[in-house]
């Protein structure tokens, strides 16, 4: 069974796919030893519930590895991907291509920022609901402080393709001793320019 919409609502429905049968083909390590590459390829003949669509589907993708690179000690910059596409049996084709690019830098012994661009671009479409990708070009950013008894997060997401901003959330906690702890958050519409929780 297999619930793609588990975190794209509120009200997420469930959904099943039989595998009648699915003959898989995965290879871990295409043997480059300075790219992590592996590719998968699926064929099989599956049936969604409840949307009731059934029929033959071939599958490929070729993942790139997460991959990292430190250009300074305080610097780490990590980058991964893939390129897939799927074939069905009533002709409609769909391709996309996924890449991910993240840079972490260290501001301080106790202080970190985080960034992270992703972005998926989709050709065609799938007559099945749970492989249909949706194009994506997001920015993430995080600032996080670690000390030896308060931390605190800042973070908030930017879309590309709509313009528009995730709520800024901060959350902080206080733990003066085992036996105490103090957490306090807030929300703010960057788009409304309302705070919207505290």
């Amino acid at each position: 069974q297999y619930n793609p919409d588990l975190l794209e609502g509120q009200t997420p429905a469930w959904r099943s796919v039989q595998r009648l049968p699915e003959f898989r083909w995965d290879v871990s390590d295409l043997g480059l030893a300075k790219v992590p590459l592996r590719t998968q390829m699926a064929l099989g003949h599956y049936g969604e519930r409840p949307s009731t669509v059934t029929m033959n589907r071939a599958f490929g993708q070729l993942t790139l590895g997460r991959r990292s690179w430190r250009p300074t000690k305080s610097t780490t910059i990590a980058y991964q991907g893939h390129v897939a596409g799927a074939a069905y049996g009533d002709g409609q084709r769909q391709a996309w291509t996924y890449a991910r690019l993240d840079l972490t830098q260290r501001l301080t012994d106790q202080m970190r920022f985080n960034s992270t661009y992703s972005r998926r671009d989709v050709w065609g479409a799938s007559p099945f609901r749970f492989d249909a990708q949706k194009p994506q070009q997001d920015l993430s950013l995080r600032l996080s402080y670690a000390g030896s008894a308060w931390q605190a997060n800042l973070s908030t997401n930017y879309s590309f393709l709509t313009d528009q901003f995730a709520l800024l959330t901060l959350s902080t906690s206080w733990r003066p001793s085992s036996s105490w702890n103090l957490s306090v958050s807030a929300a703010y519409d960057l788009n409304t320019k309302d705070l919207t929780r505290v």
